[in-house]
């Protein structure tokens, strides 16, 4: 059962500042009270204008009061200053955290939600809604968003929210179908991040596991699907699942003999139809449908969206690759990542 915080911060995780934020607040004024805003402010790093909205804040509700020697803290604030420390010492664990694998991996953002995606619908849930908030925070008014298939991205079309349409936003798969259920082909999840988010979008029906040969006849033959191929690749946003072997292998129905051939050169994960081992290095490029891997380091943004500790090896394998931004995971599976010696570097 999750503790009632990561219930909290599931549901609200913009939250997490906030709390933050005002406890710093109360600390300051409790360290030397009463205070005037002005030694307040020193003691804080801010600006006079933003101090006077916190403190003013805090009076509303009964938690500072203010007097002719300046702010002094009531007996309600001091109450919760001393319930606050627990509450904030965990969210600092996630901040941590979060900074931990931003330095560690040269991403520039982190976001984790409290628990474990792999076993806590509550925790899978607001890793969708993270997702999306990755998305809108980086989202232009004109750009060409690719996005795989599978579970994780069809989860986090279902939870995508935005107060404004992108009329201007193209979305469009990173590559073909692997034939999953209908509701996380790439397709069906393209069709939905678009109704989400008001924009428009391309589809590309073509299976995936086309070879090499195959692709390039297709592409001399038919002008439409080099135009749609080359509008994929031109993608300024990507959003990508984390695909470790053993579910690829299985979408992709390899056979045995594969699956150990792979094994044997180290792939732990996939992206775009390569394989990578644990390190980010390729050792196999199968090839497919869609974007290539050089085209990540074209694209402006590339969000990378796992959760659940079985996938803590191939997110660090990916994350090794160097061509990652931004990380949407939960605690459980940052935590793998940056402490379990089997998938150390």
């Amino acid at each position: 059962m999750q503790s009632p915080l990561s219930v909290l911060m599931s549901v609200a995780p913009e939250m997490a500042e906030l709390v933050e934020r005002r406890y710093t607040v109360l600390r300051a004024v409790a360290a030397g009270e009463p205070v005037g805003r002005r030694i307040l402010s020193d003691r804080l790093g801010w600006s006079e204008r933003i101090t006077r909205s916190e403190v003013e804040i805090l009076r509303e509700i009964g938690l500072a009061e203010l007097g002719g020697s300046g702010v002094s803290l009531s007996a309600a604030g001091r109450q919760i200053l001393a319930d606050l420390a627990q509450i904030v010492s965990e969210l600092q664990q996630l901040r941590s955290l979060q900074r931990r694998l931003a330095a560690e991996f040269s991403l520039r953002r982190v976001f984790i939600v409290p628990g474990d995606s792999e076993t806590e619908v509550v925790a899978r849930d607001a890793l969708a809604r993270a997702a999306g908030e990755a998305i809108l925070e980086v989202l232009g008014p004109e750009d060409v968003v690719a996005v795989s298939g599978g579970s994780t991205l069809a989860d986090v079309a279902r939870h995508l929210f935005s107060h404004k349409d992108y009329p201007g936003v193209t979305i469009a798969p990173t590559g073909g179908g692997l034939g999953d259920a209908l509701e996380t082909e790439a397709n069906t999840v393209v069709a939905q991040f678009a109704r989400a988010l008001g924009a428009k979008y391309r589809l590309l029906h073509l299976p995936s596991d086309l070879g090499e040969q195959s692709v390039s006849i297709l592409l001399d033959a038919q002008p439409a699907i080099r135009e749609i191929f080359d509008f994929i690749r031109s993608a300024t946003v990507v959003v990508q699942g984390v695909g470790t072997l053993k579910s690829v292998a299985a979408r992709r129905k390899f056979p045995t003999a594969r699956i150990k051939t792979l094994e044997q050169r180290g792939a732990v994960s996939e992206s775009l139809g390569y394989f990578f081992d644990i390190k980010g290095k390729v050792v196999e490029a199968a090839g497919g449908v869609g974007m290539r891997l050089e085209d990540l380091s074209h694209a402006a943004h590339v969000i990378a969206v796992g959760g659940g500790t079985s996938k803590a090896a191939a997110i660090r394998s990916l994350l090794n690759t160097g061509l990652q931004h931004i990380l949407v995971t939960d605690e459980a599976t940052a935590r793998a990542i940056l402490s379990d010696e089997s998938v150390s570097r």
